[in-house]
């Protein structure tokens, strides 16, 4: 690091404030996290001084890139709504959530710092583009979107509206297992809570959840929410079932009847192999 040349802001965690180059001259004991800086140039152009790392930002070379995604990104946090909080805002997480289940990686986001709460973040947007086969063009088509100097897409929030209802129309039976499932056990969750204040609190954030389940299910279509709760019932149904089998099983082995016990518990097994669904089928 001693040196090498940086973008160095007095402010480091405000986006937009200019920044200036510096020279890193010695570093501190690891545990101090410092660097002794001089300034390259401005009115301090010379002056040495002991900064926290943080403040360099990026190599010099990148910093006309680093300021041109700043400025990028303030636009786009400027033109979009805030929506953080609302029931849109969550179900759209419930998708992308049930879209990163679906592929195994979490690709499609609302973003997580703070700044960007409110935006739609792809992550290494033209790989993930042609893994999820969406429409590359017109999603750089939307006002103020851009894509950074590291691949990922920034949009504001109407794009991951759009988006999810998007996923919606081309994954429902997969989304909506996802929050069938999520539905069931964050209510045997409320229902199990002993302590009577987290109870009244968990019940009024699941009606928060069921407010968002309620509008995934009408993007999905009631045509394709009435199918998967009827496979999602019968499921239920089976494994209530395999549960009382297993629950006679542990009996007959309590009351001596060892082979029995074995005996049921071969077959339930042998029934579960032979019924288990293909790879991918829902």
């Amino acid at each position: 690091m001693v040196g090498q040349r940086f973008a160095y802001r007095t402010r480091a965690r405000v986006i937009g404030d200019p920044v200036q180059p510096v020279e890193v001259v010695k570093e501190g004991p690891p545990r101090s996290q410092k660097v002794k800086i001089r300034y390259l140039e401005g009115e301090y152009e010379g002056l040495e001084e002991w900064v926290p790392k943080t403040r360099l930002l990026v190599p010099w070379e990148e910093a006309q890139a680093f300021c041109e995604d700043e400025r990028r990104l303030l636009a786009v946090v400027e033109a979009t709504e805030q929506v953080e909080g609302t029931v849109t805002y969550g179900a759209v997480g419930w998708v992308f959530g049930a879209v990163a289940e679906l592929f195994g990686e979490e690709l499609v986001l609302t973003g997580w710092k703070v700044i960007e709460r409110d935006l739609l973040i792809i992550e290494d947007f033209f790989k993930t583009v042609r893994k999820l086969d969406l429409d590359g063009h017109s999603l750089l088509s939307v006002p103020c979107t851009f894509v950074d100097r590291n691949g990922n897409y920034r949009a504001p929030f109407s794009a991951a509206e759009d988006l999810a209802r998007l996923f919606c129309r081309r994954y429902p039976k997969q989304i909506l297992h996802y929050i069938n499932h999520k539905d069931a056990e964050y209510r045997r969750e409320v229902t199990a809570e002993a302590d009577p204040f987290r109870a009244r609190v968990e019940d009024t954030w699941l009606d928060k959840c069921e407010m968002e389940f309620s509008l995934v299910r009408e993007w999905c279509g009631e045509e394709k929410v009435e199918e998967v709760n009827q496979v999602d019932a019968l499921r239920e149904e089976v494994r209530r079932l395999r549960d009382l089998v297993r629950s006679t099983a542990a009996w007959l082995k309590a009351q001596g009847h060892h082979v029995k016990a074995a005996w049921v518990l071969k077959q339930l097994d042998a029934i579960a192999k032979n019924h288990k669904p293909p790879e991918g089928q829902t």
